[in-house]
């Protein structure tokens, strides 16, 4: 009773505010008197209502695109991810992770549109059947997870309420974020994943080097949920590890005093937790394989199929060397064969077609065996890949330079318009996703469809490619470096290494993807999401008060 006493005697010794009205307010209508209760209504209030703002300024696109777009399809892919049965196309060859968590809101909308008999989890996830109601709640869940996640980065970047609100209107202007929430496939995870795995990344560096063992459980938990949900994102997990050392160094560099046992432990703490985030992946997915009886193998070398593309316009005396020299470096004789068949194949088809080569060469060689043909035609190909990568021949080097050029020459507006062409696939394709024939997205014309992409919220970021944000990006690093040297005493640095840190990591993720695979708009994903996080950090801390010390 002494205890609440002095509350309400200090709260009315207070002069009133808005807050107060409020909570009083409150406690009158749920006939409560109470001061302490109204101290908690007073700090409590206020943090909701800045949340609940934040909260409709990051969700108000996805509003409007859950309403005005159908949900969009990464073509076969997605319809492989979400329809087949857990076997090598939904954990080998696309990131097992998606392929298994998107059937529960499947088969929540499966059980709410009443379109069958009731079926278990596991029953739905062996036969998977899609209905509007179950892409629906696929896509709800996926612009909530958007929402958290941005929330999660944006609570992270700064610390006051109007810093807060400067950030999440960045965001919300950027529609990359949103088109993917209204996509069905793997690439839509992997955009909302990188948005934690970057807001912990950022709290782990702030705190550095008080690093609780939390952080290091949490960063290590999302890390593993990122590589397994596409495969390249193993890139990442340079990213803390590059990170803390840069951290290290620029303390040194600044005069402050760095205890270089704690230093060097701690960077070994983040080697190790990255190590383990990828060891779990790999455990996770072995688990998979080993629970649908599917033999394990990696399967970089189908997918290096589709980047055997630069063979095609060498000419016919320097690709037999090549050819040859690769042949050189293989063990298998079928890799040797398969080699053999690939140059054969070039000279008598005028276009490469890497389906039709798959295809060609597996009925060659593997169609007498009845048994692990398809990973025997794995193992080879990952020998063939390895033959051409280490090192990679001077005409794929080539190749992919020049692609990772094409795609800093483009923004936004090409990957966005990349997910209504590949939605646009079903039409000449129908046979091979026969679920998604009587689903509301295929009920319009596919003029009317790709029509849609042409909205102005879609389309206003065009002349923004990623050289022109990489601009912004170097004047806000600019910007927050002289705040350091001025009057935020070096409390921008930790957020300005991790924002450089992820956007380099993002760019050598598409540059390593173009080693592997042909060129996709959709690989520019991780480029382009990452530079535009690197953005937010950095807004953040520019436009944080460094006097400010009271957070929101």
């Amino acid at each position: 009773m002494r205890l609440c006493s002095r509350v309400a005697n200090a709260a009315q010794a207070q002069s009133p505010t808005a807050w107060d009205y409020i909570a009083s307010i409150v406690t009158v209508v749920i006939k409560i008197d109470n001061s302490a209760l109204k101290q908690m209504l007073r700090r409590r209030i206020p943090k909701t209502l800045a949340t609940a703002l934040l909260v409709s300024v990051v969700a108000t696109p996805s509003l409007w695109i859950f309403v005005t777009l159908p949900p969009l399809w990464r073509d076969v892919d997605a319809y492989l991810q979400t329809v087949y049965p857990p076997g090598p196309h939904t954990i080998l060859v696309h990131g097992p992770l998606y392929c298994t968590v998107s059937r529960i809101p499947l088969w929540l909308g499966y059980l709410w549109a009443g379109s069958g008999p009731f079926v278990s989890l596991g029953q739905f996830i062996e036969h998977s059947e899609l209905t509007d109601a179950g892409v629906s709640a696929l896509i709800l869940v996926q612009h909530v997870a958007l929402w958290c996640g941005a929330l999660y980065l944006i609570y992270a970047c700064a610390q006051t309420l109007a810093t807060r609100l400067w950030v999440a209107l960045f965001f919300a202007t950027q529609p990359l974020f949103y088109s993917f929430s209204q996509c069905v496939g793997s690439e839509t995870l992997s955009l909302i994943l990188m948005l934690f795995l970057a807001g912990a990344g950022l709290r782990l560096a702030n705190r550095y080097p008080h690093i609780a063992a939390p952080d290091w459980v949490a960063i290590t938990a999302l890390l593993c949920c990122y590589i397994l949900t596409r495969k390249i994102n193993v890139v990442f997990v340079a990213l803390l590890p590059v990170t803390i050392a840069l951290l290290a160094l620029q303390r040194q560099f600044r005069g402050i005093a760095v205890n270089w046992r704690h230093a060097m432990q701690t960077w070994l703490v983040c080697i190790t937790t990255s190590i383990i985030a990828l060891l779990w992946a790999t455990t996770l997915t072995h688990l998979f394989c080993w629970r649908t009886h599917t033999p394990w193998r990696p399967k970089i070398g189908y997918t290096f199929i589709w980047r055997l593309n630069f063979l095609q316009p060498m000419e016919l005396p320097a690709r037999q060397r090549l050819l040859n020299k690769t042949a050189a470096k293989c063990r298998r004789l079928d890799s040797r064969q398969l080699i053999s068949f690939l140059g054969d194949w070039l000279d008598e088809h005028g276009e490469w077609q890497p389906g039709q080569f798959a295809r060609d060469a597996g009925s060659a060689f593997y169609s007498r065996e009845k048994q692990n043909a398809d990973v025997t035609f794995d193992l080879a190909l990952n020998e063939v890949a390895r033959g051409f990568l280490v090192p990679p021949a001077a005409p794929l080097r080539s190749v992919a330079m020049r692609d990772f050029d094409f795609a800093t020459r483009h923004g936004e507006t090409e990957i966005i318009e990349s997910l209504f062409a590949s939605t646009d696939y079903f039409f000449d394709h129908n046979d091979e996703m026969p679920q998604c024939a009587h689903l509301r997205t295929f009920s319009m014309s596919r003029e009317q469809l790709l029509h849609l992409r042409k909205r102005a919220y879609l389309q206003w970021s065009s002349f923004l490619s990623f050289r022109v944000w990489f601009a912004v990006a170097l004047l806000l690093l600019i910007i927050a470096l002289l705040l350091n040297l001025t009057i935020a005493s070096g409390t921008n640095t930790p957020s300005a290494i991790f924002a450089i840190c992820i956007a380099i990591v993002g760019s050598v993720t598409l540059l390593l993807n173009s080693f592997f695979s042909a060129f996709g708009d959709r690989f520019m994903l991780p480029m382009i999401e990452s530079l535009l996080i690197a953005i937010l950090i950095l807004l953040g801390a520019v436009l944080q008060s460094p006097r400010s010390s009271t957070p929101a």
